[in-house]
């Protein structure tokens, strides 16, 4: 069920670098007293469109670091969602099964015990139990009868409403509901799987919380505020947006409708997560 890696798309720019570092001794010679140019983290990656695909140009300042990066994480659950959803249709269009209840019964026999080891932060955890790593595919799903047999997998409208209001307002009772109804192994599973997080240092993309405590917390390692549950790089954050607003995280249709959720968020007042620009 899970994606290969995706790869970096992300050209090291060293003029762009060399500028950000200069501006960072810049501003603390001007703020001498302000720690923030001595702890930030940032990347930013410059769009040339002109080519097919897009070029991304990429400078940073301490981008390898992991820190507690809160709401922003959201998009990783988003991500896992639309992933499943390509999954789930893979499998059952490979499928014969007659009802909605044999595809779901069926793809959890095949799925699950492939996730549910997955992350070995996760599956070696004795207070996460198999319920919290792997999908709840009733929970996430409608299976629409085809014309010529089989089904098709939508999201289901709860789950759709509860994605939505993860990330545009950025509920934190709606992801807790999206990242219990996808699991802790899917969702790290997939990020993994797909290059965004490196299990041998735990650095990249990790969410393994829910943001309202509904089940354990599963911790990393970060600079700014120790162990946590929510933590990035910036540098694959910034991958991951590439692969997003280059169509290539998921599929294009998921990835145009990733973007559309995002394009909402910048509306909301105020906006917690926004997207690649």
């Amino acid at each position: 069920p899970f994606p290969t890696s995706l790869g970096n798309i992300l050209t090291d720019d060293l003029i762009m670098t060399a500028a950000i570092a200069t501006a960072t001794v810049e501003a603390q010679a001007a703020f001498p007293s302000s720690p923030a140019p001595s702890r930030t983290a940032f990347s930013i990656v410059a769009i040339d469109e002109s080519t097919d695909p897009p070029l991304f140009s990429h400078g940073g300042l301490r981008h390898t670091q992991m820190h507690f990066s809160a709401s922003l994480l959201k998009v990783a659950a988003m991500y896992a969602a639309y992933q499943l959803r390509q999954s789930a249709n893979n499998f059952a269009s490979a499928t014969a099964d007659a009802t909605a209840d044999d595809l779901f019964n069926h793809m959890s026999a095949s799925f699950d015990p492939l996730i549910a080891p997955a992350v070995p932060l996760i599956s070696n955890n004795p207070q996460i139990t198999q319920a919290m790593k792997v999908p709840k595919y009733r929970s996430v799903f409608a299976a629409v009868p085809l014309i010529d047999g089989g089904f098709a997998l939508t999201f289901n409208a709860v789950f759709q409403n509860n994605m939505r209001q993860m990330i545009v307002p950025s509920d934190n009772n709606a992801a807790s509901a999206c990242i219990q109804a996808l699991g802790y192994s899917w969702i790290n599973g997939v990020l993994a799987s797909a290059g965004f997080f490196d299990p041998a240092t735990n650095t990249g993309i990790w969410l393994a919380g829910t943001f309202t405590e509904a089940f354990p917390r599963v911790r990393v390692a970060s600079v700014n505020d120790g162990l946590v549950a929510q933590a990035t790089t910036t540098f694959d954050l910034a991958n991951f947006y590439a692969h997003m607003f280059r169509h290539t995280l998921v599929d294009a249709g998921s990835c145009g409708e990733m973007l559309a959720l995002l394009d909402d968020a910048e509306q909301a007042e105020p906006s917690w997560i926004v997207r690649p620009q």
